[in-house]
């Protein structure tokens, strides 16, 4: 691979790995605080926030495949 395809490449990996980090901090700062205000459903809470996590962590695990794909070696 050339610099002049490594540097988009290096800059959405970065990008894709500080939002997904950035969004599941999110997740996790807004679930505290609802099981702050209401602990008796905490058992929903935790549900919605693993299944946030899994949608995170597929969306970015997705972005990465599809730019591995796209800026494949030749």
């Amino acid at each position: 691979m050339s610099m002049d395809k490594a540097i988009p490449v290096i800059l959405i990996l970065l990008a894709v790995s500080l939002v997904s980090s950035f969004l599941i901090g999110l997740v996790g700062y807004t679930s505290i605080q609802s099981l702050g205000r209401n602990p008796s459903r905490a058992s929903r809470a935790q549900l919605r926030m693993a299944i946030y996590y899994m949608i995170i962590g597929a969306a970015a695990v997705a972005i990465f495949l599809i730019v591995f794909k796209w800026f494949k070696p030749t």
